[in-house]
C-alpha cells in the first residue's frame, strides 16, 4: 500500500503548491475534501485494493454516525478543532 500513501501525499503536496492552506481557517468540510481528494487520486492510480484500512474497513453503522457527527460540524474552523473529528477524539 506504499505506493498509494505516497500518491496521497503528493496529491496533498501538489495542491498546496496551488492552493493555500491556513491552518487558523480551514474547516471541517474544507479538510473533508482535501482528504477525500487525495484519497481518491490514490484509488485512480493505484485501485481500491491499495487502499489503507481506514478507508475500507468502515463499516455502514461507523459511516453513518460519522456522517450524522460531521454534518453538524462542517463549519468548524481551526485545525485543532478539525483534526478532532478527522482524526478521531471522542
Amino acid at each position: 500500500r506504499l505506493p498509494s500513501i505516497i500518491a496521497h501525499e503528493f496529491h496533498h503536496n501538489l495542491r498546496f503548491s496551488y492552493v493555500d492552506f491556513h491552518h487558523g481557517s480551514v474547516s471541517v468540510g474544507d479538510y473533508l475534501v482535501i482528504e477525500g481528494l487525495a484519497e481518491s487520486f490514490a484509488r485512480e492510480l493505484f485501485g481500491e485494493e491499495q487502499l489503507g484500512p481506514w478507508v475500507t474497513r468502515f463499516d455502514q453503522e461507523d459511516l453513518q454516525y460519522s456522517i450524522e457527527v460531521i454534518n453538524e460540524v462542517l463549519d468548524v474552523k481551526g485545525f485543532s478543532e478539525v483534526s478532532r473529528y478527522m482524526f478521531g477524539d471522542p
